[in-house]
This record gives C-alpha cells, structure tokens and sequence, in this order.
C-alpha cells in the first residue's frame, strides 16, 4: 500500500481550508506557497477535490477555495478516493491488471485476503476526519511551541 503525493498535499490544502474561518475562501496561489509547492498543481488538486465535491470553489474578487463540507464530515477515504482512486488496490481487481491475464481468477484464495485488507484499510480510513487531524496537527504545534 502506497499513497501518492496527490494524496498527502490534497490532505495538507484541504487542512489549510479547514482551518479557514467557515466561508472565508482561500487562492490555489496562497495554498501553494504556504507549501512551496506550484500554483498549477494545487489548481489540479483542487478541481479534482471539486469533482469528488469535497470542496467549492467561488469566483472573482475574494474567490477561491473552501470546504464544501464541515470538516468532522470529511475523511480520508473520501480524500484518497477523490485523488488516488483507490485505497488500496490489488491485483486481482479487473482494471488494475489491465492487460494481463490472471490464471487464477475467480479460484484464488489470495483474493480473499487483499479485498480484506482493503475492507479494513478503508473502514479505518473513513474513520479518520479532517477535523481529527486538524486537532492533532493543533496539538502538536502547541505541544512544540511550548517546549
């Protein structure tokens, strides 16, 4: 199980809008440089986070980004999902091997176990919320500052 960076930086932008007064968009532009990272990538980000509508988006003057959803209603399933496609994917589902031809499909006993451990990567993902984080990453710098 690997997640991709789309992934871990669409978790960190959305963060940034979670912490956002309710309301208050924020630019693609000021996402990316509060992360060093470019202003067309978190645009790509985003629009697919709009997709997958778990954030909106407003236009003009004062536009920009915010969270379609509080974030205690937002979890990393639905996140992953939207960037990455799948939590966890194994071989034995269709689309992943594309081309290849599995001789053991439909008798394997594997297949049992990795849509398991699927059903539990995801069950534990979609237990996860925004707002957790958000409270853990507040805590942790509060713990940090005060040291």
């Amino acid at each position: 199980m690997r997640y991709t960076t789309k992934a871990e930086y669409g978790i960190v932008a959305l963060l940034q809008l979670a912490q956002a007064p309710m309301g208050d968009p924020l630019s693609a532009k000021d996402i990316a440089a509060n992360e060093g990272l470019s202003v067309e990538y978190v645009e790509k980000l985003l629009h697919r986070l709009k997709q997958a509508e778990l954030v909106i988006s407003k236009r003009g003057a004062g536009g920009g980004f915010s969270l379609a959803h509080k974030p205690e209603d937002i979890n990393l399933q639905q996140v992953i999902e939207a960037l990455d496609g799948s939590t966890y994917q194994t071989f034995c589902n269709p689309d992943v091997r594309e081309n290849i031809v599995c001789n053991h499909s439909g008798t394997c006993g594997l297949s049992t176990v990795w849509n398991g451990l699927k059903d539990v990567i995801d069950d534990y993902l979609s237990g996860v919320t925004l707002a957790q984080l958000l409270e853990d990453h507040q805590a942790k710098v509060a713990h940090r500052v005060n040291d």
